[in-house]
């Protein structure tokens, strides 16, 4: 592989990993703490990706961390990703 082709790789892996999860993350964080008044309990952005112990397939969406259940960052993200795709249908409805 050429070195333009991985420097573009892990550039456009950095781009999405960080900003599309992270913005994600932090819309679904702000949506669901209102939605739910702060009631419900988010795993932090760190722990993304980060899995159950004892299970090699964890469907979970709930993360068991210090005896505590957290709502999965990925879920998290989830939400914030629907919540975008939401708005811009929104904006586009109302534009045409």
């Amino acid at each position: 592989m050429p070195v333009g082709e991985i420097i573009t790789e892990i550039g456009l892996r950095i781009v999405v990993e960080i900003l599309f999860y992270g913005i994600s993350y932090w819309i679904g964080f702000c949506v669901l703490k209102i939605c739910t008044l702060g009631i419900i309990t988010l795993a932090p952005f760190s722990t993304i990706e980060e899995k159950n112990k004892g299970r090699k397939i964890d469907w979970s969406i709930h993360l068991y961390q210090s005896g505590r259940k957290m709502l999965k960052a990925e879920i998290t993200a989830f939400v914030g990703m629907l919540f975008i795709i939401g708005i811009g249908c929104l904006i586009y409805l109302l534009k045409k």
